[in-house]
């Protein structure tokens, strides 16, 4: 179903609580989503998968999150919410078919429930396939060149 944004009025609701925007996303489960956006355990890639409860930054103390049973190591994951809504954004945004116009979005909702860490696993999203694409165009590179050396010293047969 296509909706006129000019017919909808703040709060309304085109499916018993759901609301505006992800409404495929609620037919879906946790670990459906992650599969649909390539997430590891509900996580963007690259993400830390843990928080250390004192602040420390693996980058600053990696020995600190060797060990994962350590009780001072908090497992992070997105939450639902912040997963519907990546999933929402990246399949309204990103689409088969040539749109005339990319719909806009808003991130709002209250303080301390997650936006920058939707922003963040958004960008990401986008990146990652770019950092994946230069890692295989690296490795294809490097192949060439094992290949077109060992051609020119004649070290194939």
């Amino acid at each position: 179903m296509i909706l006129d944004s000019t017919q909808l009025r703040f709060g309304d609701t085109i499916a018993p609580n759901t609301d505006l925007g992800v409404e495929k996303e609620t037919s879906l489960s946790r670990q459906q989503m992650s599969a649909l956006l390539g997430f590891n355990n509900a996580m963007p890639f690259q993400f830390n998968e843990y928080r250390h409860k004192n602040g420390i930054l693996p980058w600053d103390d990696p020995k600190a999150f060797e060990d994962a049973d350590s009780p001072d190591l908090q497992k992070i994951m997105l939450h639902w919410h912040q997963l519907f809504a990546v999933h929402a954004i990246v399949r309204n945004v990103f689409t088969v078919e040539p749109v005339e116009r990319t719909p806009g979005l808003l991130i709002a909702d209250e303080v301390g429930l997650g936006k920058t860490a939707m922003a963040i696993a958004i960008v990401r999203q986008i990146t990652h396939p770019t950092s994946e694409e230069k890692r295989r165009y690296q490795i294809t590179l490097t192949l060439y060149s094992h290949l077109a050396r060992s051609l020119l010293n004649g070290s194939m047969s």
